[in-house]
């Protein structure tokens, strides 16, 4: 499922690290991994979301695929 409001707001003005957080998670979800990691770098190069973009997602990455190993490994 991939509303395309919630995309659209995720997007809207004014930009906020929770906005940026839940639109890569809302890519990945929805099978746009290209989308999600261009997100994903422009957080790494704002200097406002560097640090949250070194610790959240690497977070989230790895939980994902220790969830995945247990559960098909």
């Amino acid at each position: 499922m991939r509303p395309a409001y919630l995309e659209a707001h995720l997007r809207r003005d004014p930009p906020s690290l929770h906005k940026f957080q839940l639109l890569w998670k809302f890519y990945v979800k929805n099978g746009q991994p290209l989308r999600a990691a261009e997100v994903l770098g422009a957080m790494a190069e704002s200097t406002e979301y560097a640090n949250a973009f070194l610790l959240r997602p690497l977070t989230y990455w790895l939980d994902t695929d220790l969830k995945s190993n247990w559960i098909h490994g």
